[in-house]
């Protein structure tokens, strides 16, 4: 048998349900034209306020990930350039021994010591390598492989630089995609912000009539 003191609390639930109920139906059916369209305009508003952070949002990501790219492209520029001034260095130096090993070549002549290899010492031609190098072992000793280890230098100091030079490229290559990236980005978010003040005009409008 039911308490009657349940019976009150009973129906404490049920109007509150009906309450709720009452509650989830949605208002505009019930509200003016007028009021209708503001709530519309007000839905509208938030939907592309609500875009446009969301665009800002990304435009910020992109910023920075176009500052990171424009950094990357400085230290593979500083990179190539510390590269070349190794080359130029290592030319120099290799230019500046080969000098040496002409003069030494030159007063061996002077002195008496004429041979074929001293010819071949002071040609460029290639073939005649083997006796350029037979002669300076006997004229300039350790001279020749200080050379040869200049060469190794420089063939190595040159490669570098070209590996280098490949990874300005790919850098400049990523650095233009990003500014493109960041254009497109910052046309849109500045479009997206124009309806957005346009739809707030015409809310404030609707409000004011």
């Amino acid at each position: 048998e039911r308490s009657p003191r349940a019976l009150p609390r009973r129906r404490t639930v049920l109007c509150a349900a009906a309450v709720a109920g009452l509650l989830a139906v949605p208002v505009a059916s019930s509200l003016p034209a007028g009021a209708q369209s503001i709530e519309s305009k007000r839905a509208e508003a938030a939907a592309v306020a609500s875009e446009l952070a969301n665009l800002d949002r990304q435009l910020m990501d992109i910023n920075a990930s176009y500052e990171a790219s424009r950094y990357e492209l400085a230290q593979a520029e500083e990179k190539v350039g510390d590269a070349q001034a190794r080359v130029d260095q290592t030319n120099a130096e290799l230019d500046e021994r080969r000098g040496e090993m002409r003069t030494f070549a030159v007063k061996a002549y002077q002195s008496g010591n004429d041979s074929p290899e001293l010819n071949a010492l002071l040609t460029a031609d290639g073939d005649t390598a083997p006796a350029k190098k037979s002669y300076l072992e006997v004229t300039t000793g350790n001279r020749r492989d200080l050379v040869d280890s200049l060469s190794a230098m420089q063939r190595q100091a040159e490669d570098e630089t070209k590996r280098l030079q490949q990874a300005q490229a790919e850098a400049e290559r990523v650095s233009e995609e990003m500014a493109s990236t960041r254009a497109a980005a910052a046309q849109a978010t500045e479009a997206q912000r124009a309806v957005n003040e346009r739809i707030q005009g015409e809310l404030a409008t609707l409000v004011r009539e």
